[in-house]
C-alpha cells in the first residue's frame, strides 16, 4: 500500500482469498491516488490467498543461516 498506510480486513471470498480495503478518507488526500486506483469512492481493494502469510513466513525461514545448512544438505 502506498504511503505506508494500513488496510483493514473486510471479508474472505468463496475462493479462499482475504479481501482488504483502504480507508477512503486517507486515500482521497493521497498524492498517489491516480496511479493507485480509479475508484470513484477513493478506495483501494486488495485480495490475497488465505495462506499468503504462511508462505511469507516459510520464505523468511528459508533464508535464515541455520536453515540454509539444512536446505544445502538436501
Amino acid at each position: 500500500m502506498p504511503q505506508s498506510t494500513r488496510v483493514t480486513y473486510s471479508m474472505t471470498t468463496k475462493e479462499d482469498r482475504r479481501q482488504y480495503k483502504s480507508n477512503p478518507l486517507r486515500c482521497a488526500s493521497c498524492p498517489l491516488l491516480t496511479p493507485c486506483t480509479t475508484s470513484k469512492d477513493y478506495r483501494k481493494i486488495f485480495e490475497r490467498p488465505i495462506w499468503a502469510l504462511h508462505v511469507e513466513e516459510a520464505d523468511h525461514l528459508h533464508y535464515q543461516s541455520d536453515m540454509k545448512q539444512i536446505y544445502a544438505s538436501k
